[in-house]
């Protein structure tokens, strides 16, 4: 057995003219290389990745549960004698970072060095820009979680991928079924008319943000569009619950 191994890291990240070729060096690497090569990625599913492994093992790895990591903090909040932290507030703070366990250690960090002043509402604000896959963030497009977000945080999935979210939005909007909602968060269904005139309208949106995107990718590159882009495809997700 070799005492080397060559570590590749973020492999779905090569991309790009600077980077083209490069998953093909990387198999033509991994076929006459003599040490382990282990490649790590974030998207599994990216389209790369799926020729690259074919020649490796894959081993995937799942997201600790927040039971998994609440043990762990706790053992580290011993080590480091913080004793005074709520387990609801450990809690929150381990969702805020969406299960990310350097994440969570360094939101604690910073729990420590405030004193341990945070209180359960302010460790619900605690934020993480998590590098999701598209699938993934078009759930998420669709799902209630975003409902209380701000039109910007709406807007950061749009710009995680501007080319590939607009299409994966037009290809399940239709699957969506929407609802509408009192000032009383009473849900009920729509009728059949309704849901065509909501189906009409969000196809509406989708044409206008093409036509958008028809601009910015052209010759003359009208990158001044894309903001305009963003609202028709948040406008197309909007449409999955109205209030009334």
């Amino acid at each position: 057995m070799s005492k080397y191994v060559l570590i590749m890291d973020e492999v779905d990240g090569v991309s790009g003219n600077e980077d083209r070729g490069g998953i093909q060096e990387l198999i033509s690497l991994i076929k006459r290389s003599r040490i382990p090569i282990i490649c790590i990625c974030n998207d599994r599913q990216h389209k790369k990745i799926r020729s690259l492994a074919n020649y490796c093992y894959d081993l995937r790895f799942h997201r600790p549960t927040i039971q998994q990591i609440h043990a762990a903090m706790l053992t580290i909040l011993q080590r480091e004698n913080v004793s005074n932290i709520k387990p609801e507030t450990l809690d929150e703070i381990i969702k805020s970072c969406n299960q990310d366990i350097r994440q969570t250690i360094h939101s604690l960090n910073l729990w420590s060095i405030q004193g341990g002043k945070t209180n359960l509402l302010a460790a619900k604000m605690i934020e993480k820009s998590v590098n999701n896959n598209p699938f993934e963030l078009c759930r998420l497009s669709f799902s209630s979680e975003l409902r209380n977000k701000s039109i910007i945080d709406k807007s950061d999935i749009f710009f995680y991928d501007y080319q590939l979210m607009p299409l994966l939005i037009q290809e399940n909007y239709l699957q969506c079924q929407p609802h509408v909602t009192n000032s009383s968060n009473e849900k009920r269904k729509l009728t059949d008319i309704e849901h065509l005139k909501l189906i009409s309208q969000a196809s509406d949106s989708i044409c206008l943000g093409d036509i958008c995107s028809q601009m910015i990718f052209s010759r003359n590159e009208n990158w001044s569009l894309l903001p305009y882009q963003v609202i028709y495809i948040r406008k197309i997700v909007k449409l999955s619950e109205l209030r009334i």
